[in-house]
């Protein structure tokens, strides 16, 4: 099944095409390696790098697994949030909607399927030796105060974060 987000929508032409400012940046793949190899699993899905896209995404396109970024946007949340763990997490979130099979279903992106990613991804920093504040500064800084249809408001997000950090301290490894 298809994952129709708008996010999908703006990079059909992308995915289509392959134009010459999508591209795999070395760092990046090396962190998705680590986060892989983290929860021990291997990354079943390809990492495009891409302005076409606002933010991040997790996407199927023609039964193919995409996690697309734009690079732009990760530096900014780095920014934001003081910490390259920002944007770390904002991967790790995306791998989530993958990993939870999120991306299998039809419909988009739906709160519980979002506070989900958001609990893997404080897992998933914490196994990698980021604190709780590191692990939650994203979501700290690009999450809405308020509840929209597709994504939780920003306190719940960060309590979902840091159950997942929480958890990580208790589970293997």
């Amino acid at each position: 099944m298809l994952r129709l987000t708008a996010p999908l929508l703006l990079a059909a032409p992308l995915l289509l095409s392959q134009p010459a400012t999508a591209q795999t940046a070395p760092a990046t793949t090396d962190v998705i390696r680590e986060i892989t190899d983290v929860v021990g699993l291997k990354a079943r899905f390809e990492l495009r790098a891409t302005r076409d896209v606002d933010n991040a995404a997790a996407v199927v396109y023609n039964g193919k697994r995409f996690l697309l970024y734009n690079p732009d946007f990760l530096a900014a949340v780095n920014r934001a949030g003081h910490t390259d763990w920002a944007g770390i997490s904002i991967l790790a979130h995306e791998m989530g909607h993958h990993l939870n099979g999120h991306t299998l279903r039809a419909g988009g992106s739906q709160p519980a399927d979002e506070l989900e990613a958001d609990e893997f991804s404080g897992f998933v920093l914490r196994k990698m030796g980021a604190s709780l504040a590191q692990a939650q500064a994203a979501m700290a800084t690009v999450a809405d105060n308020h509840t929209s249809g597709t994504h939780p408001a920003r306190a719940p997000r960060l309590t979902a974060i840091g159950q997942g950090w929480q958890r990580a301290s208790t589970d293997w490894r």
